[in-house]
């Protein structure tokens, strides 16, 4: 779950992105089209992804912020 609690403001260039994945696969769980950081709202993905490796999953967020003054995101992750 992304959270974007207050919107990303004051950028330079495009919009804010963040996308979340790994090094390999890096919007393996969410693309910057599966979020908007303009706008306050919760927003929602589950992939289909089985990990069968036998090491720990290295998860990593990115976000681009393009020199925001402004904004906060949340970002949460749940695994079953």
């Amino acid at each position: 779950v992304a959270e974007v609690i207050t919107p990303l403001s004051g950028y330079i260039g495009g919009p804010p992105e963040l996308i979340v994945g790994t090094v390999a696969s890096p919007a393996l769980f969410m693309d910057t089209y599966e979020n908007d950081l303009d706008t306050a709202s919760s927003y929602v993905t589950n992939p289909d992804f089985h990990y069968d490796g036998a090491a720990e999953l290295e998860i990593q967020a990115k976000l681009s912020y393009f020199v925001a003054t402004a904004g906060q995101v949340k970002l949460t992750i749940t695994y079953a």
